[in-house]
């Protein structure tokens, strides 16, 4: 959680910001750490590897939308807040990407099944072989021919 606490603070902080004379040694920083949202998702148990059970994307599903709606009435009711955005926003958080963990893990979880049977079944050369396919088509291949555009979201603080 430490390392979540500090990537939060470092791009969604300001972090970068504030403290851009250290740019590189934060960076450093960042790379080394960058782990721990993955991590988070495999030791909560939401998230998990041969283990693949649609409850616990519902009880994801219904503790983030608890909190999102229960939060925007409260605030909107209780508090002298502006808040921007509309309340269907709140209702339909997958298609407005409205928190980024939920986003990424909602979609990749409905495939997980096929993704972990087929990770089974490949011998070690072929699994060598498709990490390098998958670093070589959208690392390399990809800035080679499309510079600007960052497909991963790995620039947004900056």
């Amino acid at each position: 959680m430490y390392f979540v606490v500090l990537n939060h603070f470092l791009t969604h902080g300001g972090g970068f910001r504030k403290y851009n004379q250290y740019n590189r040694q934060l960076m450093l920083l960042h790379s080394f750490t960058a782990w721990n949202n993955d991590g988070f998702a495999l030791i909560s148990g939401i998230v998990g590897y041969k283990t693949n059970k649609y409850s616990n994307l519902l009880y994801l599903w219904i503790t983030v939308f608890f909190y999102s709606v229960g939060i925007h009435i409260y605030v909107t009711k209780y508090k002298n807040f502006c808040i921007r955005k509309n309340i269907n926003v709140e209702f339909y958080l997958i298609i407005f990407e409205r928190y980024w963990y939920f986003t990424e893990y909602f979609g990749i979880y409905l495939f997980l099944p096929v993704i972990n049977k087929r990770i089974e079944s490949l011998t070690k050369n072929e699994l060598k072989l498709v990490v390098l396919s998958i670093l070589g088509i959208f690392l390399i291949w990809r800035d080679y021919k499309n510079p600007k555009k960052d497909i991963f979201r790995i620039n947004i603080f900056f």
